[in-house]
């Protein structure tokens, strides 16, 4: 059966500070929903890489787990992408890098999640995007497949990479319905109950390329025509000029 390694080191800080980024999160729901499936049909093997002993068997999951004792840094990334250590550790025949990009020996049998090509449609200073636009693109071209959650993802690689659309996957991000459903069925919803009422949700912060102003002035314009509709907006830190609006 095959064997595919899913490198979840984007998930590790989760077992050290209680909090991990969205692609961490990502990569940790990735992994605890396909532990509850039954028959698939490849086996998976969870790879972690630090000097902490953080180890992917934290997960608790049902799949095997496999750790190597070095930093993850990009000077040690660099040089496993020259040897086959991994692939020796692992065993794999495919390996999941689901955190943009990562150092490999073998990118043919790599199949990369790309989160988005922000990088290129959309540079932020506070990011190091000119990494991402020197690297990213080094394992997009050469791995087996790419999956986005995104049709605009999507066409931005095939724009700013030259990536063939046929390479890439859209798989849309899910959601967690243990934390997620519906207090009333919308047939027994009373019409007149505004805490009932239909609302958007938008989950963000200010940085300007969450576009969450515009946000704001459309659901302004649409308040005008539809003023049953709610606007939820769920931040860390709300600004001053949005407290105002």
């Amino acid at each position: 059966m095959t064997r595919v390694a899913i490198d979840v080191n984007s998930a590790m800080p989760y077992y050290r500070r209680g909090w991990v980024s969205g692609i961490g999160r990502s990569t940790l729901e990735l992994v605890k929903v396909l532990s509850l499936q039954d028959n698939l049909p490849f086996e998976v093997t969870l790879y972690s890489q630090n000097m902490r002993g953080v180890r992917a068997s934290l997960m608790g999951t049902r799949f095997d787990s496999r750790h190597l004792p070095l930093p993850h840094k990009e000077w040690t990334n660099r040089l496993l992408g020259l040897t086959h250590l991994r692939e020796w550790v692992t065993g794999y025949d495919l390996l999941h890098v689901p955190h943009n990009f990562e150092w490999v020996r073998k990118p043919w049998r790599t199949v990369v999640t790309l989160h988005d090509a922000m990088f290129f449609a959309c540079p932020d200073q506070a990011f190091d995007h000119d990494y991402a636009r020197r690297n990213y693109p080094r394992l997009a071209r050469r791995c087996r497949g790419i999956i986005t959650p995104s049709e605009a993802s999507k066409l931005d690689i095939m724009r700013y990479m030259d990536i063939p659309e046929e390479k890439i996957a859209v798989i849309p991000w899910g959601y967690d319905n243990t934390l997620f459903s519906p207090k009333v069925s919308l047939e027994n919803r009373d019409k007149n109950d505004k805490k009932d009422a239909p609302y958007f949700l938008s989950v963000g912060c200010n940085t300007g390329r969450k576009n969450s102003m515009a946000v704001l002035e459309a659901y302004e314009q649409l308040a005008k025509q539809s003023p049953r509709h709610r606007l939820v907006m769920v931040w860390g830190q709300v600004p001053e000029q949005v407290c105002q609006r």
